[in-house]
């Protein structure tokens, strides 16, 4: 690039920046964005011009965007192996831009990707927003209990975050932004203050002695009017310290033990959602156990304490309905934890799963319902074997590692 197209390229940028700052720190209900908000808004279009220009569009002025270079862009971003939500997400910020510069028809509301893609087959643009199975901590096998102790255990204030969290399906950000004392409605959990993601308020029934005592506990955590995180630190600073808290202390992670801090809200969902009479599908429950009508009732309730609008954002947390869980689509998988491996096959004829450890003298076999019900038996089973007691009732290979 010489020095003309850097100028020019730069003019597009500094354009394009001005739009976005003019505009991005105001969100579509009117609600000022945070900055994390318009930092990642403001990177993604500035990555954007650079793009464009690489792909020989040598725009001068961002208010000449039109749909050819859209279509340049998803194109490049699909080719590079962008993931659909990735996609879907860069769309949305161009949308918005679009819009700020008069050319609001620019990109469809409704499926951008396979607008700009017509030649790309739907299903590899679909973005996977529905839980196959459980991203809950017990069904990853943490005792969650014992988890909110041991947290209390580190720092008050992070075992109250993780109680309430459980309790009320918390967001991170909402953990270390709420005021306990502020918050308790009597019969709610108040959500205010703008601390929620998109600075929706929302109240929380209290249903449950357990989320009473949650609450409660924060309260005697810290004083009148103050917020849970830990002081003198920044929004910022608390999410990363409990972030590291999380990781380097309670061992909470994908790689670790299975499942991640995320999951706290999978647990308040399920648990919400028993409470109510309905088993999630991704516990096994099936559209035909109570009237349609109720169950979507339900299911907008839980949407609407997690903070959302939409009845199908729950099957993020506790599956969908309108797949049944239980008979996966391969018919052989592995599961491997702690050097132990598990061949997991479905037995369609009694809609169960069935594993046989590998690698071991005698014929080790688990029975579940669900993957989720058999991965958890097994890697209860793998502990309890590294702890000093036999595994799933068959004695290892003394030569097979554990460690």
């Amino acid at each position: 690039m010489n020095e003309i197209q850097t100028h020019r390229l730069n003019a597009l940028r500094a354009g394009t920046s001005r739009i976005v700052l003019q505009h991005a720190r105001t969100r579509v209900n009117g609600r000022p964005a945070s900055d994390a908000s318009v930092r990642a808004r403001h990177q993604t279009l500035m990555a954007a011009c650079n793009q464009l220009w690489q792909l020989g569009y040598q725009l001068r002025d961002i208010q000449n965007l039109e749909q050819r270079h859209v279509r340049a862009l998803v194109q490049h971003w699909f080719k590079a192996g962008y993931q659909p939500k990735t996609i879907e997400n860069n769309l949305s910020n161009l949308r918005l831009l679009s819009g700020w510069i008069g050319k609001p028809s620019l990109i469809p509301e409704r499926n951008a990707s396979r607008f700009f893609l017509p030649e790309v087959p739907p299903e590899q643009l679909k973005v996977g927003t529905v839980a196959a199975r459980s991203k809950s901590w017990s069904e990853s096998g943490v005792d969650v209990g014992a988890m909110i102790e041991r947290a209390h255990g580190i720092d008050v204030r992070f075992g109250a975050m993780i109680f309430l969290s459980v309790a009320f399906g918390l967001r991170r950000q909402e953990q270390v932004l709420i005021r306990p004392h502020q918050a308790d409605g009597g019969t709610h959990l108040r959500i205010r203050d703008d601390i929620a993601k998109g600075g929706r308020d929302r109240d929380i029934p209290i249903q449950h002695p357990f989320q009473r005592a949650a609450l409660d506990n924060a309260k005697g955590v810290v004083r009148q009017g103050e917020s849970l995180g830990w002081p003198r630190r920044s929004k910022q600073a608390n999410i990363r310290h409990y972030a590291y808290l999380m990781r380097e202390h309670l061992h909470i992670s994908k790689k670790a033990s299975g499942c991640v801090a995320h999951g706290l809200r999978a647990e308040y969902s399920e648990n919400v959602t028993l409470l109510a009479g309905l088993v999630p599908p991704v516990l096994g429950g099936d559209k035909g156990q109570m009237p349609p009508a109720r169950r979507e009732a339900i299911q907008q309730q839980l949407s609407e304490n997690l903070g959302h609008n939409r009845t199908r954002v729950t099957g993020a947390y506790i599956g969908s309905f309108r797949v049944h869980p239980r008979v996966p689509v391969a018919r052989e998988n592995t599961i491997v934890y702690r050097g132990y491996t598990l061949n997991v096959t479905a037995d369609f004829q009694n809609n169960r799963m069935v594993g046989v450890l590998a690698q071991v003298r005698e014929h080790v076999e688990f029975v579940a319902a669900t993957p989720t019900q058999l991965e958890a038996r097994f890697r209860q089973a793998v502990d309890e074997k590294l702890a000093g007691k036999s595994l799933g009732g068959g004695p290892l290979d003394p030569g097979v590692s554990g460690a």
